[in-house]
């Protein structure tokens, strides 16, 4: 997994503009609609996403130059999403796509389709394994991961104790909606469901640990001023 990130942020990163400032955030997007369709994503003229990020899939982390960007996603039919992205630098941040009802209904009375919505998690370090779980379903937050059953608030993040690293059926009212494969890296993870609303759901398994900036994106210490006895 270590050795993926590296060659996506070398590879991303080539793309990228020589910018006035040296500093770096860490981005990565994963798409949490259900469904055959995928998400069209672009940070002011850019797209990490090439032809489009399918459900359930995320971009690898990858480098992007500090500071506000703009932000658009499209999904299908539905609404473009447009918004503003604040860049940190070294600061990582895994930005999960999923969709949200929307209270106004059309003028018919009928409801209206739902709206594209983004929420971000940090990345986090942790000495071997680590699991953490978030839902983004707003209502009925009951899962079963294998053996462990779970009632969480939406959006909230918690971590899923005694995780091993073997795979596991994620359930939702006894349904199965995903299944999550062995896990071979001893390192820190989110596990994230979503739904579109109408009664389907997806689950992704994302690396959610730190990442570093190439030694040659790296700030040059400024030389120091000779010795002047």
């Amino acid at each position: 997994m270590k050795e993926l990130c590296k060659i996506l942020l070398l590879i991303l990163t080539l793309s990228l503009p020589s910018p006035a400032q040296d500093g770096y955030g860490f981005l990565n997007f994963v798409n949490m609609i259900p469904g055959d369709g995928s998400c069209e994503i672009r940070i002011d003229s850019k797209n990490p996403a090439g032809d489009g990020l399918k459900s359930a899939n995320d971009t690898g982390w990858f480098l992007f130059p500090v500071g506000s960007r703009s932000l658009t996603i499209t999904s299908g039919e539905l609404k473009e999403a447009k918004g503003d992205l604040t860049i940190e630098e070294g600061v990582g941040s895994l930005i999960a796509i999923y969709l949200e009802a929307n209270p106004k209904p059309q003028k018919d009375g009928k409801p209206s389709p739902p709206l594209i919505r983004i929420r971000s998690f940090p990345n986090y370090n942790a000495e071997g394994l680590a699991l953490r779980f978030v839902s983004l379903c707003q209502v009925d937050n009951r899962f079963q991961l294998g053996t462990v059953r779970l009632n969480v608030e939406p959006f909230k993040t918690v971590e899923v104790p005694g995780w091993n690293g073997a795979g596991f059926v994620v359930k939702k009212n006894g349904k199965d909606i995903g299944k999550i494969p062995d896990m071979r890296e001893k390192e820190p993870h989110y596990l994230i469901a979503a739904t579109d609303l109408e009664g389907n759901y997806t689950v992704a398994l994302v690396y959610g640990g730190g990442v570093k900036v190439p030694p040659w994106r790296q700030k040059k210490k400024s030389e120091e001023p000779a010795y002047q006895p």
